[in-house]
């Protein structure tokens, strides 16, 4: 192959076969599906709240920072999509979601919600199979914006 050496496509075999290896020796993680009890759980939301605060707070210094050009437009962008994505699935798994509405109980002072408030959590329960709608575009955008970075350099 022309611009390969043998050793470098030597290296990159050698990468592709142990990123593979990656997927196909997939276990649950053990810092927080192998908790009991709502240990797991609560560890994932605070996971949640965290990047949320962190992509705020990266939007509040680019907005102070008034960085213009390049790829600053595509990266807010991708601060606010991952910003909404994380509070979004917050909200579900606050709900109990997960995608799914049968098994899903509101409940205040040991008495169910009824009508309204009960079919909004259904509905957003079901809308929550579709988060990878603001995900994958979030990922593109930071794409883009890594991209124009590195055409600049």
């Amino acid at each position: 192959m022309a611009g390969f050496s043998h050793g470098s496509m030597k290296r990159r075999l050698v990468a592709l076969l142990a990123f593979g290896t990656c997927f196909c020796v997939a276990s649950p993680a053990g810092a927080v599906q192998a908790h009991g009890g709502s240990e797991g759980i609560v560890s994932h939301q605070i996971g949640h709240l965290l990047l949320l605060a962190g992509m705020l707070q990266m939007l509040w210094m680019v907005h102070q920072k008034k960085y213009q050009g390049g790829g600053w437009s595509a990266f807010r962008t991708f601060l606010w999509l991952l910003s909404g994505w994380s509070l979004f699935v917050f909200l579900a798994h606050a709900l109990g979601g997960g995608g799914n509405p049968s098994g899903h109980n509101i409940v205040a002072d040991g008495a169910r919600f009824h009508n309204v408030i009960n079919r909004v959590a259904e509905i957003y329960v079901c809308v929550i199979g579709f988060e990878h709608l603001i995900l994958i575009p979030a990922l593109i955008f930071l794409l883009l914006a890594l991209k124009r970075w590195s055409i600049q350099t």
